[in-house]
């Protein structure tokens, strides 16, 4: 038998390259960039992308999607991004939600399980500069969004993602709602300027190459006192003045503690000198056993990627006058933070209500 002479393919720099943001660009005058699971995308393209070009005919849209397996980074969703007129874009954003419900709808005819494909998620990326037109003054915009359309958004914090200069507004509910919420910030978000810069869009293997993510774009941070203020806990065993040491267990069933914000500063820690911090939320049991993954996969797969301690409480041990387990991730504030936008990520791939 004669070797293959086919070549392997070394890393990819890209999900959405320059020349392809290039091509984005001189096609229209608006700008999304949406991500979604590989059978979405895989829908979409069809074999071998052969349905991509009637779908761009269709809609009117350019559309770029990031090869299989070449994810954002810190997620496991591939990047779709689009360019053309308003009608086009939204005419797209549809297609896209069309080929989330075609792909669950497969899965669920191979695998014999019950999908609710009424149920979906979509995540939509933008610069930092885009967000406050996604939340409007004090945060009106986007609970006025959440609650005409019946969705669920919730917004990454800002500099917490792998590409500190974008945020990630991932939209949960039904197909029609989730449809009408995501071309709605997509009209929201046009008014910044930064948006076409941010269409090339590194991988992982990127940005540990030093591929640049934003091309005329100056990154945009917080300091550490900006992203995390010193929150109370109560019904935990602090310290009694709201800061929780870093080397207390939790996940255990015990010490959960209603928070009134999801990051607590912990000072005194192991972080090389830095502030480090803990940060404390709840998913159902569903959303607990995908983030843990197979033997436990995902979740160690963050806490080496990020060195970051994630625990999870075990099953039937849940946060007093819930049915959803505990999640704490503690560390190194900016570790932290990373490992937060990967594990929200992961948990919106189930929604919470399967």
């Amino acid at each position: 038998m004669e070797p293959s002479t086919k070549k392997r393919r070394g890393p990819e720099k890209w999900c959405i390259n320059p020349s392809n943001a290039s091509e984005l660009q001189a096609h229209g005058s608006q700008f999304l960039k949406l991500l979604t699971g590989h059978g979405a995308a895989g829908a979409l393209i069809g074999k071998s992308g052969s349905d991509l070009p009637a779908v761009q005919a269709k809609t009117g849209c350019c559309i770029k999607v990031s090869n299989n397996h070449v994810n954002y980074p810190g997620t496991e969703n591939r990047v779709v991004a689009m360019s053309g007129e308003s009608p086009a874009l939204e005419a797209g954003v549809q297609e896209v939600v069309d080929a989330i419900l075609k792909a669950a709808e497969l899965a669920e005819g191979k695998d014999g399980g019950k999908v609710d494909s009424s149920n979906i998620t979509l995540i939509v990326a933008f610069p930092n500069t885009a967000a406050g037109l996604v939340l409007g003054k004090k945060g009106v915009q986007i609970q006025e969004l959440k609650t005409t359309h019946g969705v669920r958004i919730n917004l990454t914090q800002t500099g917490a993602n792998l590409i500190q200069t974008e945020r990630l507004a991932s939209v949960s509910g039904t197909a029609e709602g989730v449809t009408a919420a995501v071309k709605e910030i997509c009209t929201l978000i046009q008014g910044d300027s930064e948006l076409s810069a941010h269409l090339a869009t590194p991988s992982m293997d990127g940005l540990n190459m030093g591929a640049t993510p934003v091309m005329g774009a100056t990154p945009v941070g917080v300091s550490q006192a900006q992203s995390s203020p010193t929150v109370p806990v109560k019904g935990g065993k602090g310290n009694g003045k709201g800061i929780v040491p870093l080397q207390q267990e939790w996940g255990k069933g015990k010490g959960f503690g209603k928070m009134q914000s999801p990051t607590v500063p912990v000072f005194g820690g192991k972080g090389g000198g830095g502030m480090e911090c803990a940060i404390y939320f709840d998913v159902s049991d569903r959303q607990a056993s995908h983030i843990i993954g197979k033997q436990g996969a995902f979740q160690k797969q963050v806490q080496v990627a990020n060195n970051v301690r994630v625990s999870i409480s075990g099953k039937g041990e849940y946060v007093p006058g819930t049915q959803n387990r505990q999640v704490s991730i503690a560390g190194a504030m900016a570790n932290v933070h990373n490992a937060h936008s990967q594990v929200l990520q992961r948990a919106a791939e189930i929604p919470p209500n399967m």
